[in-house]
């Protein structure tokens, strides 16, 4: 662990001296960004339920079946871990650091601002398309307890019931997509730090995200914030890995 320890510090350094450097101006410039997105959001949430219905497929249609993979291979432990960890065993073994920085980059950029992604959508409560619709608008005004009012729990008893809450809770952690943060943080982040591979997983990152609107399990300013989410870290944690990459190489 020492030696993963010690690939890993120089990139958390790194990104915290990028965030540091940054001026008050450019930092104004910022806020104002991420509030013309807000209000973007805004904008496009009406136009959810119609742009969701015209992607969502049939269950027994064949791209069903591809959506579904998509959707496997493209989260985080199925997706972002094994590829992570395939790049840098691949570093390790022909002794490439470009290699291992830029897996590690990509892992750290989907782990921390993937988690920042969950945090909100597991606080948002904003209802996925597939949750029944009365339930959805009364949970926002009266909380995640109003989902019991519904009797959507099958097993109220023991470890059923706790089985039961995380699904129906689950139900209501649609903004933002988790799966979109995680995969677009690792492809920019690859896309930057090693343009080979990460170009094709930008590709599979889109197909992702296609996926999780097919599937009727986000919407998609859900998955517009989820990727922006992963696109800022992705560019973060890719730009330490080029910098110190080229402050290693010789002039």
């Amino acid at each position: 662990m020492k030696f993963l320890w010690n690939d890993i510090w120089p990139l958390l350094d790194q990104s915290w001296r990028i965030l540091k450097k940054i001026s008050r101006p450019t930092v104004v410039w910022i806020n104002l960004g991420i509030l013309l997105l807000f209000l973007l959001l805004l904008l496009l949430f009406p136009y959810d339920i119609p742009l969701q219905n015209a992607v969502e497929l049939p269950a027994h249609s064949s791209l069903h079946a591809l959506a579904r993979q998509l959707s496997f291979w493209g989260d985080y432990p199925t997706g972002t871990l094994i590829l992570c960890g395939l790049i840098y065993g691949a570093g390790c073994l022909w002794k490439k650091q470009q290699w291992k920085s830029a897996a590690l980059a990509a892992l750290l950029a989907a782990s921390v601002f993937g988690l920042t992604a969950n945090i909100f959508r597991c606080t948002l409560g904003r209802p996925r398309p597939h949750a029944q619709e009365h339930a959805g608008i009364r949970d926002w005004f009266y909380g995640p307890l109003a989902i019991t009012e519904f009797h959507r729990f099958k097993n109220p008893s023991g470890w059923g019931y706790l089985h039961e809450f995380a699904n129906t809770m689950n139900s209501y952690q649609s903004f933002p997509s988790g799966h979109a943060a995680t995969a677009f943080a690792t492809a920019t982040a690859l896309a930057i730090t090693l343009p080979p591979v990460g170009l094709p997983v930008l590709i599979a990152a889109g197909g992702v995200a296609w996926s999780r609107m097919a599937l009727s399990r986000h919407y998609p300013t859900d998955i517009l914030a989820g990727a922006l989410i992963g696109i800022l870290g992705g560019l973060l944690f890719g730009t330490a890995a080029r910098r110190l990459r080229s402050a290693s190489s010789p002039a």
